[in-house]
């Protein structure tokens, strides 16, 4: 009894041309990829950012004020804070949506850090008074 077994087999320059037809379509994907992040998280990142940052100092400057203006400070905060959610979101999406982007970020990222620093000398404005 004789067995014959026939293995066919591919050309070896065919393998190796999809291999690389493979590799090469890995290699676009992933650049691709990288491109599309990139693109779209860059924008929400620095949106977040400007927000956080211009809404901190939207909240230190509302506190620090309305407690010069004679308000109790519980009260102060509480008010800061439920004006801050709004606040954000506006700034949020102002930057997100804006075509202007170096104009808009550099007033949300600015005007974030004028308002810390002008809370900051308030608040020692109302403590040199007090003491």
């Amino acid at each position: 009894m004789t067995v014959i077994i026939s293995i066919e087999c591919e050309p070896l320059s065919l393998v190796l041309s999809q291999a690389n037809r493979r590799i090469h379509n890995s290699v676009v994907f992933m650049s691709t990829l990288l491109s599309f992040t990139r693109q779209s998280l860059g924008p929400v990142v620095t949106a977040f950012l400007g927000g956080y940052l211009f809404t901190w100092g939207f909240v230190a400057l509302t506190v620090t004020s309305t407690v010069t203006l004679g308000w109790g400070f519980h009260t102060a905060e509480h008010t800061a804070f439920l004006l801050a959610f709004p606040v954000f979101l506006l700034v949020f999406f102002w930057l997100f949506l804006s075509r202007k982007t170096l104009l808009t970020h550099a007033v949300a990222y600015g005007g974030g850090v004028l308002m810390t620093a002008a809370s900051v000398w308030l608040q020692s404005m109302l403590l040199a008074q007090g003491a």
